[in-house]
């Protein structure tokens, strides 16, 4: 009966994502309590995915995803997500700045040792850590792969 009522929920283009999300936590308060933990954990990552998703396609706002956040995860999770997709925003700023300027290297009408001189100092100056240089050499290869 759960999964049925989960995929009603779900089928139901009435409602918004918050309010599935609200529908999704009542659904699994149900639940005995020793079940609807282990349920509350698994289903939480998925149907964060799946309702985020339908918020971006919808074009939907900043408070509309917050809201169904904290509808389905609690107001301190809500928070939590909220500073990452500020982190991810500030990185995808810094990576897309960083490709563009790549580009224009690559670009240049410089010989090949003196391009690559430039790169190292871009990608130096650009990435602090050993991490965000391995991020950044990722970025690369899909950003190359695109061309």
């Amino acid at each position: 009966q759960f999964s049925i009522d989960q995929m009603r929920i779900h089928a139901n283009k009435t409602l918004t994502a918050q309010q599935k999300a609200t529908e999704l936590a009542k659904l699994i308060d149900q639940l005995p309590p020793t079940l609807a933990d282990g349920v509350r954990v698994s289903m939480q990552f998925a149907e964060l995915q799946q309702l985020t998703q339908e918020i971006k396609e919808k074009g939907g706002s900043a408070q509309e995803l917050r809201n169904m956040r904290e509808s389905l995860l609690g107001v301190e999770a809500a928070d939590r997500l909220e500073k990452v997709d500020q982190e991810e925003a500030v990185w995808q700023n810094q990576v897309n700045s960083y490709l563009s300027q790549r580009v224009q290297i690559l670009k240049s009408d410089v010989d090949d040792a003196s391009k690559q001189r430039a790169l190292n100092q871009l990608r130096n100056n650009s990435f602090a850590t050993k991490e965000e240089l391995l991020r950044a050499q990722t970025y690369e290869m899909m950003h190359d792969r695109k061309r």
